[in-house]
């Protein structure tokens, strides 16, 4: 079933310290942040749960990889970045690097510049 967007929490940090695969993305104008989790590993996973979450019934494209990605932009919704962020909960600081594969994109300074303000506990390098 799908939740409202508004119900939705920008950013859901992971629960333990270490090196996460994120993505950066807006749905409806609205931005999110979202990380690999134990339901999705990969980037193109990361996407499918969350459009899932939200009813969001996105297009494919063939990954770089070779495996079915969903599409980077659609009617309502447009992927920014992608990467890999170390996340330190203690300290709450973030440092974004790195690009996925199969999309061939990497990290969006514009994004964390448009939307760090919605983020003002947490240090974001990137």
């Amino acid at each position: 079933m799908s939740q409202r967007l508004e119900e939705k929490p920008l950013v859901i940090w992971p629960r333990f310290d270490g090196e996460y695969k994120f993505v950066q993305l807006e749905v409806d104008s609205i931005p999110f942040l979202r990380f690999e989790n134990d339901r999705a590993r990969i980037h193109a996973s990361i996407l499918r749960y969350f459009f899932r979450e939200v009813g969001i019934s996105p297009s494919s494209i063939q990954g770089l990889g070779g495996i079915s990605c969903p599409a980077l932009s659609g009617e309502r919704y447009g992927v920014f970045g992608m990467g890999k962020a170390e996340i330190d909960l203690k300290q709450k600081t973030a440092s974004f690097y790195d690009y996925s594969r199969d999309y061939g994109i990497g990290v969006s300074k514009e994004f964390f510049e448009r939307h760090k303000l919605l983020i003002p506990d947490w240090t974001l390098i990137y």
